[in-house]
């Protein structure tokens, strides 16, 4: 207790902001801290007990602006991290996933195909004519024809099925069961994009789906590619 050893104390509170992470540990550090200084401030007579009082007071509030500070830094860059991941895996444009998003996305999904004893499911969906209508209205509306089949495809499937832009006019969807259809997915979709006034009021806006299955051990390329062949099969016989 002296004035020395003081200015330590008064050191370490204002420190104890920047070693914290939250409030309730320093609330509750802080008020023995504050204890313990003022029973030894009382049994000296070299420091007066009010002017010392209010030094650990002010540090302690200072500490306190110190741990805001620290807690706002963390959280924005908790956010910028966030924001890299969603964009390193998602598609700028539609916000639905992108090849990288689905490469992360696979070992779950197939892990749980293990585990139930479903089959993968892969749609492989493609936007017709949309060269035809950016030569013709532009490129902007023609991203407003892929947000808009983006939107119903994520309508059209089930919440756990993953979405994917897999190319400039071509979606794929992957999920599990036992059994799928390309001309159900296609109708939904097709009457989805029939009703959505961005797109419709403009020009008749409608897909190809193409459809494949197969063994949680097959490589999913190889049940896109078969995926991606019955779509172009489709495609011509329509």
């Amino acid at each position: 207790p002296s004035p020395a050893n003081l200015a330590y104390v008064v050191a370490a509170m204002t420190a104890l902001g920047q070693l914290t992470n939250a409030w309730w540990p320093f609330v509750l550090s802080s008020a023995g801290m504050l204890v313990m200084a003022g029973l030894a401030i009382a049994a000296t007579s070299t420091v007066a007990f009010g002017d010392a009082f209010l030094v650990c007071v002010a540090s302690l509030l200072i500490s306190a602006l110190f741990l805001r500070l620290r807690m706002k830094t963390l959280a924005a860059l908790a956010d910028a991290q966030a924001v890299v991941e969603r964009d390193a895996t998602s598609d700028p444009l539609t916000g639905v996933l992108n090849r990288t998003g689905i490469d992360r996305e696979l070992p779950g999904l197939f892990a749980s195909a293990r585990r139930t004893g479903e089959q993968v499911l892969v749609w492989f969906v493609d936007v017709r004519g949309l060269k035809a209508a950016n030569d013709r209205f532009g490129h902007e509306f023609g991203d407003a024809v892929i947000v808009a089949v983006a939107h119903a495809l994520r309508a059209s499937v089930r919440a756990n099925d993953l979405v994917a832009r897999w190319g400039g006019d071509e979606f794929v969807v992957l999920g599990l069961g036992h059994q799928g259809s390309a001309a159900e997915l296609n109708d939904r979709v097709d009457a989805i994009l029939r009703d959505d006034s961005s797109v419709a009021d403009t020009w008749r806006c409608s897909v190809t789906v193409g459809f494949a299955s197969g063994d949680p051990d097959m490589p999913v390329q190889s049940i896109i590619t078969e995926a991606d062949g019955d779509m172009y099969r489709r495609r011509r016989s329509a």
